[in-house]
């Protein structure tokens, strides 16, 4: 979901949607479902898959692949980018895709790596999980979450809908700490 459609939900034209939160909206509630990692996916020859440990300041190069402007993704590459100590501005991106698969086949293809959420794995083929690292450290965590407006009354629904999410989702991904 994005920006745009939050305001759709604000304005009662959607009634739930699938959110990275905290999105800080006092007219939406935000019930979280999920915590997903951020995950490192390198080209096969990439130096990044022959280290031991990756820590954020290891992605603030030039060889990152980005998800394009309007992407909450992005936005959080960006933002953890950020904590390495490199300015937005100054952030060495110069072709962006609006297709996680659309950059991992990029990745594949021209060298480099992108970020993927952690769901991203579970329809990768196997003989592509090589190409996946994890931070050493203070792994980060993006929390998903259904939202809906206040006001709105089918709280069994949204119940429902949580549960069935949180049913198809590995386990691990239920839980905000993770170790």
């Amino acid at each position: 979901m994005c920006i745009r459609d939050s305001r759709r939900l604000k304005h009662d034209l959607l009634d739930v949607g699938l959110f990275v939160t905290p999105y800080g909206d006092e007219k939406i509630v935000e019930r979280p479902v999920f915590y997903e990692e951020m995950l490192i996916y390198a080209h096969p020859g990439h130096e990044l898959l022959k280290q031991k440990e990756i820590r954020p300041k290891d992605i603030v190069t030039p060889e990152i692949w980005m998800l394009g402007e309007g992407h909450c993704f992005r936005s959080q590459v960006v933002n953890l980018c950020a904590m390495s100590g490199m300015q937005h501005n100054n952030l060495p991106f110069s072709f962006e895709s609006n297709s996680l698969e659309t950059l991992m086949r990029i990745v594949d293809v021209e060298g480099g790596f992108t970020l993927i959420p952690e769901l991203a794995l579970q329809y990768m083929p196997e003989s592509k999980k090589s190409q996946v690292r994890a931070f050493a450290e203070n792994k980060p965590l993006r929390e998903v979450s259904v939202i809906y407006s206040r006001h709105y009354a089918k709280q069994k629904l949204i119940s429902l809908l949580s549960e069935e999410i949180r049913s198809v989702v590995p386990a691990q991904m239920l839980k905000p700490e993770r170790g």
